[in-house]
């Protein structure tokens, strides 16, 4: 049995074992997913037409849309943009901005209903998140609305909400219990989870970090050894930056995941586990260093495959 050094020389392989496959597979699903823009557009086009877009970017109250269309335009621009390959599609996406800078669905209705040139707006290579919910959102309107993917977006944050609530009331002990309640019913509660589930880039990355924490209430175990904990919140970290568009899932999902391994570990100590502390403090830092060897990882992909990347990223420094 390894002890010491030994020992955590393995948890170390192993959590970067689980950081580059997780990355391997989000370019592999990246490219997979793409899909013809023509498609994407002419669902872009009906959702004009029946009102499920707008020209406005925010949109205060709407259930029906969701609040932050500046990134659902954002999103749907990409995917109607063409490129002149499909890897340079998933990493680096082109997106044209018009005379009113971050007028994302006014850009968006004029380039694809309006059918203004490109050419007389400013272009750029949009490479600095992983664009998860691209792929998401590529895939399921190969066959749904706009309408019905915003609809499935929401029942599955409430999905979600629901099975952690199951996990946290039925697969665990009382510390998880708590701590697993008090985030569902915060998420039900003041997570304004009507404005912003049906969101394109905050549907997907939710509903994601309540599983993942509903992962924790069912096997609280994985946090008796350092091993599983650090491979999980690796996996955990890496996942929650593929659908991550700075919307504020990576400081939630870090706060929820302490907070549930610390209830988990208290609960495992009885039977010989690790310490509390020591297994939060684990997961933490496999969660961080997870999290930003994935947005590295991707960098330096967009970089190779084109060029334009590295202009674009400093005129956004720049700006």
């Amino acid at each position: 049995m390894l002890t010491g050094r030994p020992r955590l020389f393995v948890t170390l392989a192993l959590g970067l074992g689980t950081v580059l496959v997780a990355n391997l597979l989000f370019l592999a699903l990246m490219v997979a997913a793409q899909t013809d823009p023509r498609v994407i557009a002419e669902r872009v086009r009906a959702a004009f037409e029946a009102g499920e877009l707008g020209t406005s970017d925010y949109r205060r109250f709407d259930t029906r849309r969701g609040y932050f269309q500046h990134n659902d335009c954002l999103i749907l621009q990409m995917l109607t943009n063409e490129d002149s390959s499909r890897l340079e599609r998933a990493l680096a996406p082109n997106v044209y901005a018009n005379a009113r800078r971050n007028k994302w669905c006014a850009g968006l209705r004029a380039l694809v209903v309006e059918g203004v040139d490109r050419n007389t707006l400013e272009k750029m290579r949009y490479a600095r998140y992983w664009h998860g919910y691209n792929a998401l959102a590529a895939m399921a309107l190969r066959r749904l609305e706009l309408r019905e993917f915003r609809r499935l977006l929401s029942a599955a944050v409430w999905g979600a909400i629901g099975a952690l609530t199951l996990a946290a009331a039925y697969r665990s002990g009382r510390h998880v219990r708590r701590t697993g309640l008090a985030i569902a019913f915060a998420a039900a509660t003041v997570w304004a989870v009507p404005y912003f589930a049906r969101g394109l880039s905050q549907g997907p990355g939710d509903a994601l970090l309540l599983l993942g924490l509903a992962a924790v209430a069912i096997w609280p175990r994985l946090t008796a050894r350092l091993d599983t904990v650090v491979t999980f919140a690796a996996c955990f970290g890496a996942a929650v930056v593929f659908l991550e568009m700075f919307t504020g899932q990576l400081p939630t999902a870090l706060a929820w995941l302490a907070a549930m391994v610390l209830a988990a570990s208290r609960n495992e100590k009885r039977e010989g586990g690790l310490a509390a502390h020591t297994a939060t403090l684990a997961a933490v830092t496999a969660f961080v260093l997870a999290a930003a060897a994935t947005v590295a990882l991707k960098q330096v992909m967009a970089l190779l495959a084109t060029s334009e990347t590295t202009e674009a990223f400093r005129g956004h420094l720049h700006r």
